[in-house]
């Protein structure tokens, strides 16, 4: 097994490095984008790569602004939520409002436990979110 140690890695074109194997079979990409957004109060990124700005567009309805815009809007975004200050143990990323080359906006929800159907807006305290394509 090698140990490669290096402080850049650098793609040949304008694309994200990939992961290859040995016969050049990509294997996986770098996120081309990630936030931890603090979603309760006064809405922030507590820490990101290539985003530029969160907007707070209402009650668990929040917009990923990017800094560098993507090739389509056919990238893929992962993520998580949970809890808030109110006592809601659960919470969720729970609808796509809109997905363009430039930004993200989505809705999260929540219940107060398992056991209650129905779910209902709110401002999480954590929001993970991870965006993976093509530049």
């Amino acid at each position: 097994m090698s140990t490669l140690q290096v402080n850049t890695i650098k793609s040949h074109s304008s694309a994200a490095p990939s992961i290859e194997n040995s016969s050049g079979t990509v294997k996986g990409v770098l996120a081309k984008a990630w936030v931890n957004i603090d979603g309760n109060g006064t809405v922030e990124a507590r820490n990101s790569f290539n985003v530029s700005s969160i907007t707070d567009n209402s009650t668990g309805n929040f917009t990923v602004n990017f800094s560098d815009t993507w090739a389509t809007a056919n990238y893929v975004a992962v993520g998580y939520a949970h809890r808030n200050d109110t006592g809601r143990v659960l919470a969720n990323i729970d609808q796509l409002i809109t997905q363009t080359t430039s930004a993200y906006r989505f809705t999260t929800s929540g219940t107060i436990n398992a056991q209650v159907v129905g779910l209902s807006v709110v401002d999480p305290s954590y929001i993970f979110l991870a965006f993976f394509g093509d530049n």
